[in-house]
């Protein structure tokens, strides 16, 4: 009898394909792959899984009946159980607001370190959500039924509470808190995709170099890219859209209102944020020679598994395309 054939569908996304023996699939039964997702080597997803605008690094694990949407995911050192990050099945990513936002997108670890797969994994227990816009570091971990957002630390993070009912009773559509974390928090997101951007122009179509089928791989995997940096810059223009009512609604019914300040500096100055966005995301910036001369040197020694060059690169190379990537995707500080 042959190996049953997985059940699903999928459109707009890219697999870079298994270097592994395990696992031995790519996608469970029953999976839904949306526009924008990119499964890196050996990354995969277990049954009736559906993930939209997602990217996962090399190893990265989903479990079964998860709902993952707006998110970036990296960490792990390899293939092996308890090495890779890992998503327990029945989460949810939680990447739409009651106002109509989804200014929500997510980091769990990052891709200026995580590209080099040398980073401590992330564990999301099963059965809990994540509330976007988050980040974790590495070697983060949660258990299992927890609520989570805001910002996970290495090591165990405890669920959020519930908030209360005398606030939820207060809670009003029309008017937006606090936006500077979710601001901060997008911008962050945008820069490590383009520092992800940067890494295929760079270091992936270096390696692919005289192979064509390989350019043509990859030169897709960087369209996906492109389409969730264009996608995270789509929604926070939306959110900031929703922000002005907002401000000028504070300004009529609740002048002097706290709130005013943060929201109003946003959206004064989202007309210059969103050119820089834009531009930064198409700028593509060389890469050190350090770094292609250690790609080169990791290559002739490992042969041309993508997985094998990277964890082969030299302390020096590392170091010197770990200061490239942190370089372009520090676009908070610009």
């Amino acid at each position: 009898r042959g190996r049953p054939v997985p059940c699903g569908v999928a459109e707009d996304a890219v697999f870079l394909g298994q270097e592994m023996d395990e696992p031995a699939f790519t996608t469970g039964f029953g999976f839904r792959v949306r526009k924008g997702s990119l499964y890196e080597e050996d990354a995969n997803s277990a049954q009736h899984t559906d993930t939209k605008m997602t990217v996962l690094l090399p190893w990265v694990t989903l479990g079964s009946n998860i709902n993952w949407c707006d998110i970036l995911v990296a960490g792990g050192t390899g293939p092996g159980l308890g090495t890779f990050t890992e998503v327990g099945s029945g989460t949810v990513h939680f990447n739409f607001t009651p106002r109509g936002d989804k200014a929500t997108g997510s980091c769990l670890g990052d891709v200026c370190d995580g590209v080099f797969l040398d980073q401590p994994r992330v564990f999301i227990g099963g059965n809990g959500s994540i509330i976007g816009p988050c980040t974790a570091a590495f070697g983060a971990v949660t258990g299992a039924g927890g609520r989570h957002g805001g910002d996970l630390r290495p090591g165990l993070n405890l669920p959020l509470p519930h908030p209360g009912e005398e606030a939820a009773a207060e809670f009003d559509l029309n008017y937006y808190g606090a936006v500077k974390r979710v601001a901060l928090r997008q911008l962050q997101v945008i820069g490590q995709l383009a520092a992800l951007d940067a890494w295929y122009a760079g270091v992936r179509a270096h390696l692919a170099a005289g192979d064509a089928a390989r350019q043509a791989l990859y030169a897709r995997g960087r369209a996906m890219v492109g389409l969730n940096l264009d996608e995270r810059i789509k929604q926070f223009d939306a959110m900031v859209a929703r922000v002005d009512d907002s401000v000028q609604l504070l300004y009529t019914h609740l002048p002097g209102d706290v709130r005013i300040p943060q929201q109003w500096a946003l959206v004064n100055a989202w007309n210059d944020i969103r050119p820089h966005l834009e531009q930064h995301g198409a700028q593509y910036e060389e890469p050190p020679r350090e770094l292609l001369d250690g790609l080169d040197a990791a290559a002739a020694k490992c042969g041309p598994t993508y997985t094998a060059i990277i964890r082969g690169l030299n302390p020096a190379a590392r170091a010197a395309g770990q200061a490239w990537l942190r370089g372009i995707a520090a676009i908070s500080d610009t």
